[in-house]
């Protein structure tokens, strides 16, 4: 089941997003999280976009959620798109349902263009975008650094 995420999911969120901090180059935060930045994030986050939380048997496993691009004016109606699956819901075809669910909502608001920001080596997210239509329009070289290696960050675009 897909809903709108909660203040109250901070907690699940919480776990699943530090999964990716503390394991993994998908995000380039390097510090786990609070639940309260993270309950934080989910009311900041909200209030300007769509943000949606996958559950399977009353428990989160997977999050969904668009922001602007940038602050500037200009930005308005370019979002960019994260994802996050927990470890057990990999697999299972539930970030295609955030995708999805995702994708109509922000056509549904009036967005224009929808970005995901892939670490290079990310096979999983580079090949979900695709299956949604999205376009590898550019790649930052050498964007980040984490675990002692240097991480090219794709950009991928889905003109709505």
């Amino acid at each position: 089941m897909i809903r709108p995420a909660t203040p109250e999911d901070a907690a699940a969120l919480t776990e699943i997003y530090n999964y990716y901090i503390e394991n993994t180059c998908v995000t380039f935060e390097t510090e786990p999280l609070s639940r309260e930045q993270m309950r934080r994030r989910i009311e900041e986050i909200s209030a300007e976009g769509p943000y949606f939380v996958h559950e399977s048997g009353g428990r989160a496993d997977g999050y969904c959620y668009a922001h602007r691009l940038g602050q500037r004016a200009a930005y308005e109606g370019s979002m960019e798109l994260s994802l996050y699956l927990a470890p057990s819901g990999t697999g299972k075809g539930i970030g295609s349902e955030l995708m999805g669910k995702m994708i109509e909502e922000c056509r549904t608001r009036g967005y224009r263009a929808l970005f995901c920001l892939v670490t290079d080596d990310n096979e999983a997210s580079k090949a979900l975008c695709s299956r949604f239509g999205f376009e590898r329009v550019g790649c930052l070289k050498a964007a980040g650094m984490k675990f002692g290696r240097l991480l090219d960050l794709g950009y991928y675009e889905l003109l709505l």
